[in-house]
């Protein structure tokens, strides 16, 4: 459930990145999305997610150096 929560993060920035040029736009998406990623990160952290934390925590760090 939570990776699939990264991936609707990273398609719905990419998204509304893809449909703008507005420099202000894309910043506001790819907020959206480090914010999402946050989130879940601290879900794992939350539930003790020991599993899911190797896993997610490598994907959503890569994301965010994007």
């Amino acid at each position: 459930m939570l990776r699939e929560h990264v991936q609707n993060a990273k398609l719905i920035c990419e998204s509304s990145c893809e449909k703008t040029n507005s420099i202000e736009i894309k910043d506001i998406a790819r907020d959206q999305e480090i914010a999402c990623l946050g989130t879940v990160l601290q879900c794992i952290l939350d539930n003790n997610c020991l599993e899911s934390e190797d896993l997610l925590n490598q994907e959503i760090q890569q994301r965010i150096l994007e």
